[in-house]
C-alpha cells in the first residue's frame, strides 16, 4: 500500500477561518520564490502538489509550505547520510 506524503495531511485539517482559498501559479511561484513556468512544469509532472481546474493549475499555500519543508528535511537527511560515508 503506498504511503501518503505528510504534506497531504494538511488538507484534512479543519480551519476556524473557513476553507483556504486556492491560488494560481503566479501567487504560488511568488510564495516558493521560483519561476512560474518552472512551477507549471513541476505540476504537470506531478512533482509538486497541485490540482488542475480547466486549463489552470491551482495550489494551496499551506500544502506548498508543508511540501517545501518536507523536501528541505529530506534533502538534509540525504546530505547527512552521504557525509557519514
Amino acid at each position: 500500500m503506498p504511503v501518503k506524503p505528510k504534506y497531504l495531511n494538511t488538507i484534512e485539517k479543519p480551519s476556524d477561518k473557513g476553507p483556504e482559498p486556492l491560488v494560481g501559479a503566479v501567487q504560488a511561484a511568488e510564495f516558493l520564490d521560483c519561476n512560474e513556468r518552472t512551477l507549471r512544469k513541476y505540476a504537470e509532472r506531478k512533482q509538486v502538489p497541485a490540482m488542475r481546474m480547466g486549463n489552470e493549475w491551482k495550489f494551496l499555500i499551506s500544502v506548498l509550505d508543508a511540501w517545501r519543508k518536507e523536501k528541505l528535511m529530506s534533502n538534509c537527511s540525504e546530505f547527512s547520510v552521504q557525509e557519514e560515508r
